[in-house]
Order: structure tokens, then sequence, then C-alpha cells
């Protein structure tokens, strides 16, 4: 299609959204948003394949500038995908209901930080956050690990959703509404993955596109097959 002298690409074709076999059997599992838990279900698999495209394209990176200061508040891309990692396994271990052992308050510590100790400057040459899981393969292997974790736990949950749900933290019991922590944890994903989007960008390689409707046109894609 051509506009005012501009070729138009169809959206699938131009950034790739194409359904494979590997997500062929979450996405056509995907109804009709008919309550809450079906609209968190939506969004923990929408959480599944943005992690998995955000991967594939960081996975192309090299090493040096995979590891290298990219102004980020973790520092490096890999940095930030550790912070990911631990504050998704957190909170699956807080809604699995996991003891509150040394692992637990090994987790909980990561928080209670100084500023200056959690975040990066220009001039941080390494980080604790880099060094949580040293091995980029195995840290990728983990994070699609856990947003699966996300989506079963999500399925296996009651039509009606439970109210609220209490945990422990370093600092005792904490009660907070289940529906708003499950669309935080998709939430603070999607944030986090801007964020190494717009690095990928700026490492001049091209960032995945992420954005809701991609997603939605590769269920309605998947509908047909």
């Amino acid at each position: 299609m051509e506009v005012n002298g501009a070729v138009l690409v169809p959206v699938r074709e131009k950034r790739g959204l194409t359904t494979d076999s590997k997500h062929h059997n979450i996405l056509k599992k995907t109804e009709t948003m008919s309550s809450a838990k079906s609209l968190i279900v939506y969004y923990a698999r929408y959480n599944v394949w943005a992690t998995d495209r955000l991967l594939k394209a960081v996975a192309e990176i090299p090493d040096d500038q995979y590891h290298s200061n990219t102004g980020l508040c973790f520092r490096s891309i890999h940095g930030v995908l550790n912070h990911l990692y631990v504050a998704d396994r957190l909170w699956l271990n807080r809604l699995t209901k996991q003891p509150y052992g040394e692992a637990q308050a090994l987790l909980d510590s990561y928080w209670h930080r100084a500023n200056s100790e959690m975040y990066s400057t220009k001039d941080t040459a390494t980080m604790y956050w880099e060094e949580i899981v040293k091995d980029r393969h195995k840290l990728a292997a983990g994070l699609r690990a856990q947003v699966q974790e996300l989506v079963a736990f999500v399925e296996a949950l009651p039509e009606e959703i439970p109210a609220s749900f209490t945990y422990m933290r370093i600092d005792g019991p904490v009660t907070k509404d289940l529906s708003t922590t499950l669309m935080h944890v998709v939430n603070h994903g999607t944030h986090h993955r801007g964020q190494v989007s717009a690095a990928i960008s700026m490492l001049q390689y091209p960032p995945p596109a992420l954005d809701l409707f991609y997603y939605h046109a590769v269920l309605e894609s998947a509908k047909t097959k």
C-alpha cells in the first residue's frame, strides 16, 4: 500500500510477527476476555510472548556490548535482566507461598540498599545486579521458565480470583490485592523490557516490536490455522 509516496508494509510482515509452532499452543487457547481471570490470563500469556521476543533480540548482541554500561538504571542489559529475574522469582515465591527462609531473605535484601548502591551511573564499572546470574544463557532460560510459571499459576486460579493474599517479608507479613499484584508482575516486566529495547536501539540493533496490539494480531492470525 502507498500513502503520500510512502510504501506501507503490513505490520506482521514488517515486524516479523508470525505465529511459530513454539507459541501456537499458548496462543490458540486464548479466548475472549469475559472475566477478570481471563483478562489476567491474557496478560500473563502476553508476558511469555513479549519476553521471548525480547530475549531473541538480545541474543543477537555480542557479549562486550551486552555487558557494557548503556546508561540503564542497572548499568547493562545483563543487569536489567537480572533485576527482572530476581523480581519475578520473588513474586512467584510469594504467590506460591514458599517458606520464608534464607533464599527468600536474600531476594528481599536486594531492595534494602541505598540508591547509590542499587542504581548505576555513567561511571559505574560493575554492580551487584549483574552478578546474580552471571551466565547470560542461563539467565535467559530462567526468565523464560519464570514467565511460564506465572501463566501456570494464573490458569490454576478459580474463576473468581481471591481478593487478597498474604506473604512473608523480611519485616513481617504483608497482605495485598491479588489481581493487582498479578498485573503488577506483568507491568514490571513491560517497564524493563522497554528499557532493554531502548538499549538495543542505542547499540544500533533492531529493537523488537512488543506492543500489545502486535500480540493480539498474532492471536488473530493463530485462529485461522
